[in-house]
């Protein structure tokens, strides 16, 4: 067990793409898939997953993701189309949300945890999904946004606290395990426990 919050076990090594299984707490939660892997200090702009090692968790307002989920807890997420079909009045209780950041990877910028089913969805980010798949030929996690959406209300109370890291380590490549993921358990640091009730949202194949 690495110690960190989040622990990514790198199995399933590809041309194009590395997957993974993700642990909370030491528990397993759900699967990823990231760029391929390569030798150390080698990087191909948007085809190269991240170095293994230990890294800072921090949250960031993202140009390019915080719109398209919204909070009004900071933990539970609701899509930005849930959103928009609330009245105005309800709306204002909402705002976007802080994506999950992987800081302090070197030769790397913004490197972020979101939803995504194949390596064509990220350029050195992580997409975690809950099950392992294929689309269009391409090794997938599949049900990426429900992922998404459980993960983040498991650890963000954690990661606002400050102190928490994400490893990433390799491991012996393995035939593919498809086992149930953990239940939902939200890591928080004090306090008494929020409501962690998420909007049911459909699941989806793609991200």
């Amino acid at each position: 067990m690495s110690g960190s919050l989040i622990t990514v076990e790198r199995f399933d090594f590809h041309a194009d793409c590395t997957r993974s299984k993700v642990l909370v707490g030491g528990r397993r939660f759900c699967f990823s898939v990231e760029d391929e892997t390569r030798p150390l200090g080698k990087i191909v702009r948007g085809e190269t997953a991240i170095p293994t090692g230990t890294y800072q968790l921090k949250l960031r307002t993202s140009p390019r993701f915080s719109h398209l989920y919204y909070t009004r807890d900071d933990i539970n997420l609701i899509s930005r189309d849930q959103w928009l079909k609330l009245s105005t009045e309800a709306k204002k209780a909402y705002h976007p949300h802080e994506t999950i950041w992987v800081y302090g990877v070197p030769g790397f910028q913004y490197i972020l945890i979101h939803w995504g089913c194949t390596d064509d969805d990220t350029d050195g980010c992580l997409c975690v999904g809950d099950t392992l798949g294929v689309l269009e030929g391409q090794p997938a996690v599949l049900n990426s946004r429900a992922a998404y959406v459980r993960l983040y209300a498991a650890v963000v109370l954690a990661i606002r606290a400050g102190g928490q890291t994400i490893t990433y380590v390799n491991v012996p490549p393995q035939s593919l395990p498809n086992a149930p993921v953990a239940a939902q358990t939200t890591v928080r640091p004090t306090g008494p426990a929020p409501d962690l009730r998420v909007p049911n949202l459909p699941p989806r194949a793609t991200a």
